[in-house]
């Protein structure tokens, strides 16, 4: 039997996944991904990746080349604040807005 605790705990995941998908959706999606690359995946391709991922490791445990490891953050927490690009710390170290990451 599937254990009670478990269920309750993926209730919420399960009932995000019924929910219906907008028609327009993958255009979003596209659309999105299409600004992400022309303008802050080419910064932190250009300015952010040599330390924070890629072949030669990644300083502080943060690693930008997955969309997991940006969303998981490193050492400093969490990078990346869903929906509030303004209280992300990498917004804020972009910005050089906290001085003791930029």
């Amino acid at each position: 039997m599937f254990p009670r605790y478990l269920l309750i705990a993926l209730l919420p995941a399960l009932a995000a996944a019924a929910e219906p998908v907008a028609a327009d959706h993958a255009g979003r999606m596209g659309r999105g991904l299409e600004i992400f690359n022309a303008s802050v995946g080419k910064l932190l391709t250009e300015q952010c990746v040599k330390c924070h991922g890629g072949e030669k490791g990644t300083k502080g445990d943060f690693d930008l080349t997955t969309r997991e490891g940006l969303l998981l953050g490193g050492e400093t927490g969490v990078a990346v604040v869903v929906g509030k690009s303004g209280e992300s710390l990498l917004m804020k170290t972009i910005r050089h807005e906290d001085k003791e990451l930029a």
